[in-house]
């Protein structure tokens, strides 16, 4: 009886770990259709869905490229990163937490 209890749990562990990690590709995808910024980082991801810093996103990413387009152009990489460092800079003369 106790092994078949805590099969039953080891199956419940995995399903809870397979939908979340399908919840969170959901999530994901719906974030980078709807966002009026193409480039999101992985870090702002996190941030952005509210998951631990170890949310392993690369992965997932990696795991289901068909639905995100890798990589960006250098020059518009660069232009986002003067754009969003500015943002900060704002933030910050505004006395605004960016925490």
């Amino acid at each position: 009886m106790t092994s078949s209890i805590s099969s039953l749990n080891e199956e419940e562990t995995s399903s809870k770990e397979y939908r979340d990690k399908f919840d969170v590709l959901s999530a994901l995808w719906v974030l980078a259709c709807n966002n009026p910024i193409s480039i999101m980082s992985y870090n702002g991801i996190r941030y952005r869905l509210k998951l631990p810093a170890d949310a392993d996103i690369e992965s997932l990413v990696e795991e289901r490229g068909e639905l995100f387009r890798p990589g960006v152009p250098p020059r518009r990489l660069e232009e986002w990163k003067i754009a969003m460092r500015s943002q900060v800079r704002g933030l910050q003369l505004n006395n605004i937490p960016i925490n």
